[in-house]
């Protein structure tokens, strides 16, 4: 018998605050929920805007994605490329 998969990408699309944007956690945690969201993947730095996530809201998607038994693929990539006085988190140092 043939197993069919079927993948539906979903996405949170950020808050854009006069060019500063941040996580609409209300609306990730409703997605979150969904029994077929399997999977979170993370950027860190978030690209392309260059946000710096901070260690509240690393803790914040991870609790989440905990509560919700979500995978977690954390892309942290362009962590050596930060704006003036920001400092990179460590993904798997905040979510625990």
């Amino acid at each position: 018998m043939q197993q069919t998969i079927i993948t539906v990408k979903v996405c949170s699309d950020l808050i854009n605050d006069n060019g500063r944007y941040s996580i609409d956690f209300e609306d990730f945690e409703r997605k979150a929920a969904d029994e077929k969201t399997t999977l979170f993947i993370l950027c860190n730095p978030h690209n392309p805007t260059g946000r710096v996530w901070t260690k509240e809201e690393l803790r914040r998607l991870g609790d989440i994605c905990v509560k919700n038994d979500l995978w977690i693929i954390s892309d942290e990539i362009h962590c050596d490329l930060l704006r003036m006085d920001k400092k990179h988190i460590r993904n798997r140092n905040s979510f625990f």
